[in-house]
């Protein structure tokens, strides 16, 4: 994801030139729709300036405005935005006696974004991706976001944190969220460190973290959604296959009964065993089908037995199917932080954890169904093709 800098296309040719650009429509003043607003919380969550919001930006701006397609979101007189945001609240996130460590979230902005949060006008918050910064370096300075999952707490934070007005948050939160429910079917594969360093009890915590990622948003069927797991100790088994169950209770009854197998951490055997069995035709894989999302979720609290394989067997991986995308997690600081960026697809599918505390493993899990969900297969940047004819001479600029 990019912020698009102004284009200047300055053609001198004898007769005439055929002129094709994008224009970033989070960029456009007035621009609005749920891809454009997508767009903007994806632009903001992979700058990674923030911690999480809980999905809370994404709600607000539709609450607010139904994602800009409310008729009064763009009334004369009133400049806020996708995500109305009020004069005063701009005037906060500018306020550095009040909040001093935006200053660093100021570097943080102009460096991602180039854009100096200081000479940010109101007006300017017309533009999607300004209103999506404004709330969001608001809600950042209030802090204390409660989990996604508890609508009704963030309903209670925004009208006392945020607006204030007698809209019912939650319903339309449930009527957006049955809008955005998963839009693309997905095999999904646990990768679990089932080490001696883990115990019974965090293990157990594991166990709740994949049950409430199958219960949020995944359907359990054959021709939808597939969940198989693998575990790790001093050697890897397949506990169960991708298509060994083929409805919701039989998975959850099956994930209680994954073994804690205690040992050391053999981490390459099972991402091997990930591509010999796993996504292969043999283990359920819908591997003909274009239109399944393969995923792996890799959760490890140490370093493996062997490095250097580990780091071949991650290559091999990515190798066998660059389709698949592979997220770590990684818990507590005993891990090898360079493995776990091998593994992942990419270090921004790294996510590292201090504990197996249930409330991060929660937070953790609420942000990657969603991602998987719906972000996976939405657009990240949204534009609008631009034609046109220049006579000789003539210049054209795209902002």
């Amino acid at each position: 994801i990019f912020l698009m800098a102004a284009k200047v296309i300055i053609l001198s040719l004898f007769c005439f030139a055929v002129v094709q650009s994008q224009v970033d429509l989070t960029l456009v003043p007035n621009a609005s729709g749920s891809d454009v607003v997508k767009a903007v919380v994806s632009k903001i969550e992979t700058a990674r300036l923030f911690p999480t919001d809980h999905r809370l930006l994404r709600r607000i701006a539709y609450v607010e405005s139904l994602d800009g397609e409310d008729t009064r979101a763009f009334r004369d007189g009133y400049h806020g935005g996708i995500w109305q945001v009020n004069r005063a609240t701009l005037i906060d996130t500018q306020n550095l006696s009040a909040h001093p460590g935006l200053v660093s979230l100021y570097d943080k902005v102009q460096a991602y974004f180039g854009i100096d949060w200081r000479f940010v006008t109101w007006e300017d918050l017309r533009m999607p991706l300004y209103s999506g910064l404004a709330a969001r370096i608001y809600l950042w300075s209030v802090g204390g976001i409660p989990l996604a999952g508890e609508i009704d707490a963030q309903a209670t934070y925004w009208r006392t944190s945020y607006n204030g007005t007698a809209k019912d948050f939650a319903t339309l939160v449930k009527a957006l969220e049955k809008d955005e429910e998963c839009n693309i079917d997905v095999d999904l594969i646990f990768v679990l460190d089932s080490s001696g360093s883990i115990g019974r009890g965090n293990f157990q915590s594991v166990r709740e973290f994949v049950k409430n990622f199958i219960m949020s948003g995944l359907t359990i069927r054959e021709d939808e959604d597939q969940v198989g797991v693998i575990v790790f100790s001093d050697s890897a088994q397949v506990v169960f296959n991708l298509n060994a169950y083929q409805n919701q209770a039989q998975l959850l009854s099956a994930v209680d009964s994954i073994p804690y197998i205690a040992g050391g951490t053999n981490t390459d055997a099972a991402l091997r065993q990930l591509i010999d069995e796993g996504f292969t035709e043999g283990g359920g894989a819908r591997l003909d089908s274009q239109t399944v999302l393969r995923v792996a979720i890799v959760m490890t609290d140490g370093k493996s037995n062997d490095p250097s394989d580990t780091l071949i067997a991650a290559a091999h991986v990515h190798e066998f199917n660059p389709a698949i995308l592979v997220y770590v997690v990684g818990v507590t600081d005993s891990v090898n932080q360079e493995e776990l960026n091998e593994i992942a697809t990419s270090p921004d599918f790294v996510e590292n954890l201090e504990s197996f505390d249930d409330s991060l493993l929660k937070e953790y899990q609420e942000e990657r169904s969603y991602e998987i969900c719906v972000k996976v297969s939405s657009p990240e940047d949204v534009g609008e093709s631009i034609n046109g004819t220049l006579e000789q001479g003539e210049q054209a600029r795209f902002q």
